[in-house]
């Protein structure tokens, strides 16, 4: 199960604290999004737009347009169309961390991380479905993530 408060917390870092105390129906709406997923059913990419479009949608509400965000730190971020879709990515994560460790949900993270270059999906990849990969593959995803991805994306838990 993903909390709303999870979701809160991976996305403070982007959208800041102030923001983010005033998005709890934001936070637990995508939370239930998550926790009523089933593969076959439901498809990762159209939640990710749809997660992604959530987030952009609410930001511009609450700054009527101008998407400038006050962060913790007391400066002024304004936020682009790429910002949305790395948070939208970030989040999958917790999805991804949900999802039962069998060859289907395997195999379905590995072609939306092909198809997307999802650095959550090749996180799942690398951590919670390397029992699926030899290590040449797992040494090959680690190469790939260090070099494609900013490494403030993956210090924490490469």
């Amino acid at each position: 199960m993903v909390a709303g408060t999870q979701i809160a917390i991976a996305l403070t870092p982007w959208l800041g604290t102030e923001f983010i105390s005033k998005q709890e129906e934001m936070c637990s709406a995508i939370a239930l999004k998550f926790n009523t997923f089933i593969l076959g059913r439901n498809t990762i990419d159209g939640l990710a737009s749809w997660v992604d479009d959530e987030i952009f949608f609410k930001v511009r509400l609450d700054t009527s347009g101008k998407m400038v965000l006050r962060m913790d730190t007391q400066k002024l971020i304004r936020l682009r169309m790429d910002d949305f879709t790395i948070m939208a990515d970030e989040l999958l994560y917790l999805l991804f961390q949900t999802f039962p460790k069998d060859r289907e949900h395997f195999l379905a993270v590995q072609e939306y991380s092909v198809k997307k270059s999802s650095l959550s999906a090749l996180r799942a990849l690398y951590i919670d479905f390397s029992g699926f990969q030899s290590e040449e593959e797992l040494l090959t995803l680690r190469k790939v993530i260090t070099s494609c991805y900013d490494k403030y994306r993956w210090r924490f838990w490469l």
